[in-house]
């Protein structure tokens, strides 16, 4: 059994694989990108969390000191009467 190749027949070969090639390295640079983009993320979100952890102490530290002005406020009342 002989085979013979024409030059189309190469030009397919040729063609196939280049697509072959061509998709492997996009996936590769594909799954990268996401990467890149999802460490990202993941750096944003921590970032966001240590923030929203600030706000909720500084929150807090505030509805603290409207308590006391709350308590300061009753007793001024509580006086009066």
């Amino acid at each position: 059994m002989e085979v013979q190749f024409t030059w189309a027949s190469i030009g397919v070969i040729i063609a196939v694989l280049s697509h072959g090639v061509f998709t492997v390295w996009s996936a590769a640079t594909f799954k990268a990108t996401i990467s890149t983009k999802l460490d990202n993320l993941v750096n944003a979100m921590q970032k966001m969390d240590k923030e929203l952890e600030k706000r909720d102490t500084q929150i807090s530290a505030v509805w603290k000191r409207v308590d006391e002005l709350n308590a300061r406020v009753t007793f001024v009342e509580v006086k009066q009467k």
